[in-house]
């Protein structure tokens, strides 16, 4: 396992139907790093937080998976940084930040080389 410990974070709005999929595909990608999920509900007006739940009850613990439920932000910018200044007090041993919604294809097999 990396000494390097994250924080993902994940930016969610009405995605029900491929939240599972974007799930599994980041659980490969961290496998064998020290992470936890800070999923980020932007006025999800589906059932995307009962995805998310399924997705913590696979894990070996729940507490690796954090759910924040905000108001829709149209700029998905200002809610970023309202998330950040939320989380980064609270990073204690998870100080390196991702947000997994910025990365492309090709840097999937970067993230997995970190550490």
């Amino acid at each position: 396992m990396s000494n390097l410990s994250y924080q993902v974070i994940l930016i969610i709005e009405n995605e029900q139907e491929t939240i599972s999929t974007e799930l599994d595909l980041l659980n490969e990608t961290m496998s064998g790093k020290d992470w936890i999920l800070q999923a980020v509900l932007n006025g999800s007006e589906d059932n995307s937080v009962v995805e998310l739940a399924k997705f913590a009850q696979g894990r070996n613990s729940g507490k690796n998976v954090h759910i924040w439920e905000h108001d829709h932000h149209e700029d998905v910018g200002e809610l970023k940084e309202k998330v950040v200044k939320e989380i980064i007090h609270r990073s204690g041993r998870y100080p390196i930040v991702v947000f997994w919604n910025d990365l492309s294809e090709n840097s999937y097999d970067s993230l997995r080389n970190v550490g």
